[in-house]
C-alpha cells in the first residue's frame, strides 16, 4: 500500500524486472486504490452498514495517512532506506 504515496517504488529497476507488468500498471492506477479502500472498508464494518458509511470510512482508508506515517518512521529509522513497513 505504500506504493499509492510512493510511486517511486514501482520504478525501481528490480520492480520492473520482477513484477508482471499488469500488476505495476494496477499498482499505478488511482481507481484501483480507490477499490482497495472501499473492500477494507467493508471488511471493517458490520454487514448492514450502508452504502454511504463504506464510502465515508473508504475514503479515510484512501486517504492512506497511516502508510504516510509508516513510510516516514521507516525512512527516519534507516536514514532514506525504505522497507516495507507495517502500519
Amino acid at each position: 500500500m505504500l506504493v499509492a504515496i510512493d510511486r517511486e517504488r514501482l520504478e525501481d529497476p528490480l520492480v520492473q524486472m520482477v513484477v508482471p507488468k499488469i500488476e505495476i500498471d494496477t499498482a499505478a492506477d488511482p481507481e484501483s486504490w480507490k477499490r482497495l479502500a472501499r473492500i477494507f472498508a467493508r471488511g471493517r464494518l458490520e454487514t448492514a452498514a450502508s452504502e454511504n458509511e463504506v464510502e465515508l470510512l473508504g475514503q479515510e482508508i484512501e486517504t492512506l495517512v497511516w502508510a504516510d506515517a509508516s513510510l516516514h518512521r521507516t525512512k527516519a529509522l534507516f536514514g532514506g532506506f525504505t522497507v516495507p513497513a507495517l502500519p
